[in-house]
C-alpha cells in the first residue's frame, strides 16, 4: 500500500504542476493547452514509475521519454512564410516532460520550482518581450513615417 501511495502522490503532482503550465498556454490560446500539457506531465511521470517499480533502467526511459517528447513538440511547430510559430510551446511541451521525471523521482522541490521558473519565463519574460516589441514597433512606425513625410522631422525639430 505504501508504494501505491508514493506513486500516487508523484503522478498527482506531476498533474498538478503540468496543469498550472497548461493554463498558462490555454490562456495564451496556444495549440497545446490544458490537456496535452498535463497528458505529457502525467506520462513522463507514469514511465519514470514503472520503470522504478519493475527494475527498469530509468536514465534510458528518461532518455527515451525526452527523445519522444522532442518529436510531440515538433508537431506544434509551424512555419508561415519568413515566420516560426510554436517554439515556445514546444518547449513547454518538453519542460512539463522534465517536471513530470522529477515529479516520479520523489525531486518535489525541484519539481516545484522548475514549474515556477516555467512560468516566469512564459508570464515575466512574455510581458518583457511584449514591452520591448512594441517600444521598438513604436521607434520603427515613427522611423517610417519621418522617411515617408521629411517635413514631419522639420516640424519635430523646430517645435517651441
Amino acid at each position: 500500500m505504501e508504494g501505491f501511495l508514493d506513486a500516487s502522490w508523484k503522478l498527482g503532482l506531476a498533474l498538478l504542476l503540468s496543469a498550472i503550465v497548461g493554463i498558462e498556454r490555454s490562456i495564451a490560446d496556444k495549440p497545446a493547452g490544458i490537456r496535452t500539457l498535463m497528458l505529457v506531465g502525467f506520462g513522463s511521470a507514469l514511465f519514470m514509475v514503472i520503470a522504478e517499480k519493475s527494475g527498469f533502467d530509468a536514465s534510458r526511459l528518461a532518455a527515451g521519454i525526452v527523445t519522444g517528447v522532442g518529436f510531440l513538440g515538433a508537431g506544434t511547430i509551424i512555419r508561415e512564410g519568413g515566420t516560426v510559430h510554436g517554439l515556445t510551446t514546444a518547449a513547454s511541451i518538453w519542460a512539463v516532460a522534465g517536471i513530470g521525471i522529477a515529479s516520479a523521482k520523489g525531486l518535489w522541490l525541484l519539481a516545484v520550482l522548475a514549474a515556477v521558473g516555467v512560468l516566469i519565463v512564459l508570464w515575466g519574460v512574455g510581458f518583457l518581450e511584449n514591452v520591448l516589441d512594441r517600444g521598438w514597433d513604436s521607434r520603427h512606425q515613427m522611423k517610417k513615417r519621418l522617411v515617408r513625410r521629411p517635413e514631419s522631422l522639420v516640424f519635430i525639430l523646430l517645435r517651441p
